[in-house]
């Protein structure tokens, strides 16, 4: 895969869309199948995983921290380590590896990076030195780090993220990378192998530079693959608690013999089968496919212990070492009475975190090693704005087709979500980041919490399973008690300092739900709020458009009207305004605010129908995401009676653009810009390049599309 095959690529004019003369309702079933079939649902994969204490997750995007301190806290200047891991790829892309620290790079033996300046001021600076380049999904992708130990510091950050997103990891967007350890039998788990210490003599300089015959597989010390174990101490393992449990699964036919240290009951498939007193064995026999449950009391001796039975075990975890676990376990319990039924006894799915009775959240493990779940995706099971923009777009086209297909993908997505936001929740808390599901407990920033809010209530609304509401309930008081805000209560993101025109939408979709769903009042209030703060600070009357950033140190807008961040607050607006149909007199800030926006736009659209990149600067690209905003708020507008004829003609005149340059006749989206950040400098927004398939971008043309559907069926006419 070439860069340009998915960063900057512009569609061919003759495979476009609209060429083939296919109808509108054609056109939106087109895109809604290829999103379907491009991101299809997935199951999780469990695998062990074992905890290294100098291996972490920091910053907001999670990326590794890698500390050879914590496995050799007595090395010297100049002394050196190795590191190993192998790529998991979701697919061929074309990504960066990037890296702060003293350290080396290699990939399948291939020195990508070596420079002793580049990488000594990346140590002091903490700037990433980037390292772009194609990976392959069927390559071994083998990386080694070199990594020296300096007179500040002895470790290394590392992400792999997509092209010119050194900050984001790659599972977050567009593509999914996973690291796994390269040492036999471990391969497949998360991890970073780390290699013996080798002295240096000369001080950190001489020490980068200074080559040696490194042999991967057989230098690798940490970590350690622990032995079978068929004797599980709960004393050992838990300590403390009431009770706990352990489980496995019949690979067939058999007989073994199983020992309690303490209380014991055996549960299989359900039903109580044995109950075994301290030091009693017992014969236990089960056929193929069979669960056995044990329960296990706390006494001054704890657990179990069976024979050596090669027919138990857990089939089901992906990887190379699953005839090494006979058994998982789970505690500690607090609840006094050993015969109260606990969580695991009457789960109908096991593999969902349990409630250790103190509040707090257990999962399974194997003495040592932790259980945790994968997923090799970057869009299906992500907790990820733009993702839920796509699945959105697709349950609209399903309600509009009557294509059920459509609607149950949707329903299918975010309830995958709602069955594993608790298991997402546990393993952040345990481990510094979820495995997926990655920005799950990041609910301080709007991002992580509006869209997924919206999504959740549409969910519940076509659904009305109520397993949707208590997550519904976390994120409403999340976006009311943990995003920071200003004094007059309007959002910010006080940790990086700004204000970002993205939260609109990101709070208001949210709000405007809540209000239109369960009757929130508190949250109409907050999004009239909303409305006054963003325009107060956001606002540039003389254009009537909105800046990107508001810098909260000097208290300065950058004044950039970057497109998409100006359609985040209109699609907000409408959305609102279409709650009651535009008549609440409360929301007449809203209304004013709206109108003199669209005012604003309509002159800054393009002959063809786009608006551009930067608003106001035509020498920046046309943009796709921003012109679908844009036109799906005008008609939203036209329908509610607060626009005129020329904004009907201007949103027409704009999904005309999109279905005839954007979209090809496989239903795949161009033009979409690339997930930003933000800069005083406008040339950042200018050189952010477009990307093929974004998420950003499908799920809101599929909307457009939609109303524009809705409107001609409603009205009688035909206009596009």
């Amino acid at each position: 895969m070439n860069y340009n095959d998915v960063i900057g690529v512009k569609m061919n004019s003759e495979d476009s869309i609209s060429s083939s003369g296919i109808s509108l309702r054609e056109t939106a079933d087109k895109i809604a199948a290829h999103v379907v079939s491009s991101r299809p649902g997935m199951k999780v994969q469990w695998r062990p995983y074992i905890v290294q204490e100098g291996v972490t997750y920091e910053g907001i995007c999670s990326n590794i921290a890698f500390d050879a301190k914590a496995f050799y806290p007595y090395a010297s200047e100049g002394d050196f380590v190795y590191t190993g891991c192998n790529i998991e790829l979701e697919k061929d892309f074309p990504y960066s590896i990037n890296i702060i620290g003293a350290a080396e790079v290699f990939l399948d033996g291939k020195c990508l990076f070596s420079s002793w300046e580049q990488a000594s001021s990346s140590e002091k600076t903490g700037e990433y030195v980037c390292i772009p380049l194609n990976l392959h999904k069927s390559d071994r992708n083998r990386l080694v780090i070199k990594c020296v130990c300096t007179a500040g510091n002895f470790g290394f950050k590392l992400n792999i993220s997509p092209p010119r997103c050194a900050s984001l990891w790659a599972s977050f967007y567009l593509c999914h990378a996973n690291v796994t350890l390269p040492i036999s039998g471990l391969e497949k788990e998360e991890g970073i192998a780390v290699s013996k210490l080798f002295t240096g003599n000369g001080g950190a300089e001489a020490a980068y530079l200074k080559k040696t015959d490194f042999i991967e597989h057989e230098e690798y010390v940490y970590p350690k693959k622990e032995e079978k174990n068929l004797s599980y101490d709960f004393n050992e393992i838990y300590k403390d608690g009431k009770c706990a449990f352990a489980v496995t699964y019949a690979k067939r036919d058999c007989r073994f013999n199983l020992s309690a240290f303490s209380r014991t009951k055996l549960i299989v498939n359900g039903q109580t089968a044995k109950r075994l007193e301290n030091g009693q064995t017992a014969e236990i026999a089960l056929k193929k496919g069979d669960m056995l449950l044990l329960k296990s009391r706390k006494e001054d001796k704890w657990g179990f212990k069976t024979d050596n039975c090669d027919a138990i075990g857990i089939d089901f975890l992906d990887t190379e070492r699953k005839d090494d676990f006979a058994f998982l376990t789970c505690g500690p319990f607090f609840q006094d009475s050993f015969d109260v039924k606990l969580p695991p006894e009457y789960a109908e799915d096991i593999m969902r975190p349990f409630r250790d009775g103190n509040g707090k959240l257990i999962f399974w493990k194997f003495g040592s090693s932790y259980v945790r779940g994968y997923l090799n995706s970057s869009f299906f099971g992500q907790w990820y704005y733009a993702t839920m923009l796509s699945l959105d777009g697709v349950c609209d086209c399903g309600i509009c087709l009557d294509k059920a297909e459509y609607v149950d993908y949707f329903i299918n997505a975010v309830g995958f979500l709602a069955d594993f936001y608790s298991y997402a929740v546990y393993d952040n808390d345990r481990f510094g980041m979820s495995s997926f599901m990655c920005s799950v407990k990041q609910n301080n920033a709007l991002d992580n919490i509006g869209t997924m809010g919206a999504s959740f209530i549409k969910a519940y609304r076509i659904t009305g399973d109520e397993k949707y509401l208590c997550i519904i309930k976390e994120l409403k008081e999340h976006i009311r008690l943990n995003v920071p805000r200003f004094e007059d209560r309007t959002f910010c993101r006080r940790g990086s300092g700004t204000m970002w025109a993205d939260d609109f939408y990101m709070s208001g979709t949210f709000l405007a739900d809540l209000y239109s769903e369960f009757g929130d009042e508190e949250s109409l209030s907050d999004i009239i709020c909303q409305n006054e703060g963003f325009r107060k600070r956001l606002f540039i009357p003389g254009e009537k458009i909105y800046s990107h950033i508001f810098f909260m140190d000097n208290e300065e807008k950058n004044r950039i009207p970057w497109g998409r961040g100006n359609g985040w607050i209109l699609m907000s607006m409408s959305k609102t305004l279409a709650l009651d149909g535009g008549k609440s007199k409360r929301l007449d800030p809203v209304r004013k605010s709206f109108t003199e926006f669209c005012g604003g736009l309509l002159p800054l659209q393009d002959e063809e129908g786009f608006w551009h990149q930067v608003l106001n600067d035509r020498g920046s690209y046309r943009e796709t995401s921003c012109t679908a905003m844009f036109a799906l708020s005008f008609l939203r507008g036209v329908k509610l009676g607060l626009l005129g004829e020329e904004y009907l003609e201007s949103a027409v005149k704009a999904a005309r653009a999109i279905t005839g340059k954007c979209i090809d006749s496989s239903g795949i989206l161009y033009g979409v810009c690339m997930g930003s950040s933000c800069s005083m400098d406008k040339r950042y927004y200018m050189e952010l390049p477009t990307v093929k398939d974004d998420n950003h971008g499908t799920g809101i043309v599929l909307t457009l599309l939609c109303e524009i559907m809705e409107y001609q069926d409603t009205e009688g006419v035909e206009i596009l």
